[in-house]
């Protein structure tokens, strides 16, 4: 899948993901280096997801991925990972990139909150008020 259908294919999920979960603080996908080839890493964290169990947020979010797009699409997504809101990596992102709708950030090489980030896509980072 080319760089221009992933971003556009992420957007509509994200779009869904919003109007399904209400605001959206964190939409990561995070891999080894740059490709679209390799395995990818969601990493995500919704206001309305708080209030779930982190088993049914990942199972509410794999359904979600899978119903949205072909398999081409989710195939290569090996992990799924929801966060809090108030997660020290969900706040550290939030505080020192700020992506907003129609904007995406490619990261590389990059430490947050004590984690390193070879390669990531982020297509969403706000604050988001606590539930």
């Amino acid at each position: 899948m080319d760089h221009e259908i992933l971003v556009n294919q992420l957007r509509l999920l994200l779009d869904k993901l919003s109007d399904k979960r209400g605001p959206v603080a964190l939409f990561m996908l995070n891999t080894f280096g740059p490709g679209f080839a390799q395995p990818w890493h969601l990493i995500v964290s919704a206001k309305k997801f708080d209030q779930l169990s982190r088993s049914e947020a990942i199972k509410e979010m794999t359904t979600l991925v899978r119903e949205h797009g072909d398999e081409s699409f989710w195939r290569p997504l090996i992990r799924i990972t929801v966060l809090k809101t108030q997660d020290p990596f969900v706040r550290s992102v939030n505080a020192s990139m700020q992506v907003s709708p129609n904007e995406m950030e490619t990261i590389s090489d990059a430490t947050v909150a004590g984690f390193e980030i070879p390669y990531a896509l982020l297509v969403r980072s706000q604050s988001v008020v606590a539930a």
